[in-house]
């Protein structure tokens, strides 16, 4: 039996789409009916059918710019962020193998990648008044490996500070929403009446996380849709770890 989730015709970008949980999350995306385009450093062995793809290693500045410029050129924005892009390269040996280099690689990889990102794309979905941004983080921002992942754990943890400073910042009319889901992923909603009531999970894993009925999705996203068009009327405003890489 399928289920309309609501989510034909929605714009997402979903990066380190070609492997793990990056291709996971295309591929319920596109069969909801998501125009989705997804990046990675090469593309996939096999094109994926409905699904545009760019090619582009986001760790850097240049990658992210290049990644915004034909996000907007091929859909004028977007509605959904999903940041997977993440992983680790650092030698064995704790902190004292860790030098300036990898300390770097590990920062853009894992917390700047989302941030140019969002830097870009953001506005434009607040200009619209409603958007979601999902970045996924690591359970070693809490547990980390220090003979092995010092630097990786630091800048999930990173990531998730910096996930809940841009809750927040004030939008204007749009109220922006944070949540952990788990210790995995980190959800950032926002429309134009304020954020709808979110499953909270402050523990668990990642499936567990993410494991909304197909029922729940859809009378939150009715409820969202509903809102929304209310609010462009005019109504009144109130105030764990899953394998992913850069691929």
């Amino acid at each position: 039996m399928s289920i309309d989730l609501g989510l034909t015709g929605q714009r997402a970008l979903v990066t380190g789409g070609t492997k793990g949980v990056g291709a996971a999350v295309v591929a319920a995306f596109r069969d909801a009916g998501v125009r989705v385009i997804t990046t990675a450093r090469v593309p996939p062995e096999r094109p994926i059918e409905g699904v545009r793809f760019i090619a582009a290693d986001v760790s850097t500045s240049s990658g992210c710019v290049a990644v915004a410029e034909e996000v907007k050129s091929q859909s004028g924005g977007v509605d959904i962020i999903v940041n997977v892009v993440g992983g680790s390269t650092a030698p064995p040996g704790g902190f004292a193998a860790l030098g300036d280099a990898e300390w770097a690689e590990a920062l853009d990889q894992n917390l700047m990648s989302a941030v140019r990102l969002d830097r870009a794309l953001l506005p434009a979905m607040l200009e619209q008044g409603s958007g979601v941004i999902i970045h996924v983080t690591s359970i070693q921002a809490r547990l980390p490996l220090p003979e092995s992942t010092t630097a990786y754990a630091a800048a999930k943890a990173a990531l998730s500070t910096y996930s809940k400073s841009l809750s927040k910042r004030s939008f204007g009319p749009a109220t922006a929403k944070y949540r952990e889901l788990g210790t995995a992923a980190n959800l950032l909603t926002f429309n134009r009446l304020g954020v709808l009531p979110t499953r909270n999970f402050q523990s668990g894993t990642f499936d567990e996380a993410v494991s909304l009925s197909p029922e729940e999705i859809r009378q939150t996203h009715s409820r969202t849709q509903r809102l929304s068009r209310k609010g462009s009327q005019g109504g009144r405003t109130p105030h764990n770890d899953p394998p992913h890489s850069q691929g």
